[in-house]
C-alpha cells in the first residue's frame, strides 16, 4: 500500500483526502510545525502533501527513497527545494483538488 504523508495540516481529520484516495494509500497527517518533527517520518513516503508550517529543503528531499510526487496544498512552491526536486525526477503540483494526487499516485 502507498504511503501519503501530510507534513503539516489544519487538523488531524483527513476525510476529504480519504474519500478521494480511498484504499490506494495510507494517509498519515503529521501536524508538524518544524523540520525536526519530520525526522524519520517522511523518508519512505510515496507522496507528500505540504501546506504552510514546514518546508522541504535539500536535507529532507535527499532522504526520500520512494517519493513520486510532492504536492503543495496551497499557492506557490517556495516551501519546496524545487530545483533539487526536479533533478531527482519528482513530480510537483500546486493543487486545489485531491483528484490530481490520486491520478499521479497511480502512475
Amino acid at each position: 500500500m502507498f504511503k501519503v504523508v501530510i507534513t503539516d495540516y489544519i487538523g488531524p481529520e483527513v476525510e476529504v483526502e480519504k474519500s478521494i484516495i480511498g484504499d490506494l494509500a495510507e494517509i498519515k497527517p503529521l501536524l508538524a510545525r518544524s523540520l525536526d518533527e519530520l525526522e524519520g517520518k517522511v523518508d519512505d513516503a510515496d507522496a507528500i502533501i505540504i501546506f504552510h508550517e514546514v518546508s522541504l529543503p535539500e536535507t529532507v528531499i535527499s532522504r526520500l527513497s520512494n517519493c513520486r510526487i510532492i504536492v503543495r496544498g496551497g499557492v506557490g512552491y517556495d516551501a519546496v527545494d524545487f530545483a533539487l526536486q526536479v533533478s531527482k525526477v519528482f513530480r510537483f503540483a500546486i493543487f486545489q483538488t485531491m483528484e490530481l494526487m490520486k491520478l499521479l499516485i497511480r502512475r
